[in-house]
Parts: C-alpha cells; sequence; structure tokens
C-alpha cells in the first residue's frame, strides 16, 4: 500500500526598514570619537549652547544618513534654515555642497523617482548649535523638511 505524505512547510521572515535619520554623533570635529547614535524624524534640531546628550556645546561632529525616498524625478534644491556651521550634504557616492540658508543652484541635484542615500555632515566649533535640511523643487519659498 502507498501512503502520501504532505508536509506543509510555513517560512516566515521579516525585515525592518529604517523610518528615520540615523544620527551618529562624534566628540570632535572630524568625525573620529563616535560617542553615541540616535535617530530623529527630520534634521531640524536647536542645541543652542548646548550640543547632544553627553557632548558639551562646543566642538561637536554630527553625521546623518537615511535612505529618502524621492516621489518625483527632477531637479532638487538643498539649504539649512538653521545653519550655524558646516553642512556638507552627499547623495549616493555624489557630494551636492556646503550648504546655505539660501537656495543657491550649486545646492541642487537631479533626483529619479525611488530611495536614495543621503548623507548630512554638520560640524559644530563654537557657541549657537543648530542643524537642519530642507528641499524644494524651486529655489524659493519655505521648503520641506527632509524625512526618511
Amino acid at each position: 500500500m502507498i501512503r502520501n505524505i504532505y508536509i506543509l512547510l510555513l517560512i516566515s521572515f521579516s525585515y525592518s526598514t529604517s523610518a528615520q535619520w540615523r544620527q551618529d554623533n562624534y566628540s570632535d570635529t572630524n568625525f573620529s570619537n563616535l560617542v553615541s547614535t540616535e535617530y530623529v524624524d527630520e534634521i531640524n534640531i536647536i542645541w543652542n549652547q548646548d550640543g547632544p546628550v553627553g557632548m558639551g556645546g562646543d566642538n561637536f561632529s554630527i553625521i546623518w544618513t537615511g535612505e529618502v525616498y524621492v516621489p518625483v524625478s527632477a531637479k532638487y534644491y538643498f539649504r539649512a534654515p538653521c545653519l550655524d556651521n558646516n553642512e556638507y550634504l552627499y547623495i549616493g557616492d555624489s557630494y551636492v555642497g556646503s550648504l546655505s540658508q539660501g537656495w543657491n543652484e550649486s545646492n541642487s541635484y537631479d533626483l529619479e523617482v525611488g530611495f536614495h542615500s543621503f548623507e548630512l555632515k554638520f560640524i559644530e566649533w563654537t557657541e549657537f548649535a543648530c542643524a537642519s535640511l530642507v528641499w524644494s523643487l524651486s529655489p524659493s519659498g519655505e521648503g520641506d523638511y527632509i524625512t526618511c
């Protein structure tokens, strides 16, 4: 007599995508002494005379990284409305520029629809500290804070 045996195989898997910016905090200005990592929804932070927890208010640096979804293929303009010191933007392997508070043609980049790797490097030297990142399809208006 032949019997059929059926095996039901259930495979389960999960994956996680970060829906936030990863913020790596360094206690120096050359991105070499990592102190902590945290996650933020957008880059729009005012520390005033302080810095990230445990770092003091001067001479620190931060690298934000995230996968950003671009909804429309177009030229995008970038700026840092609250800019205390230096902010450098990279998309993929390309350097976009050192950001300014105003819209600037040199801080624009052509993007296609889809996810893109963004990296923003920030250096704080002294006194008041803040960092921000917005984008717009035109070099005017306020722009929108970028979320991952």
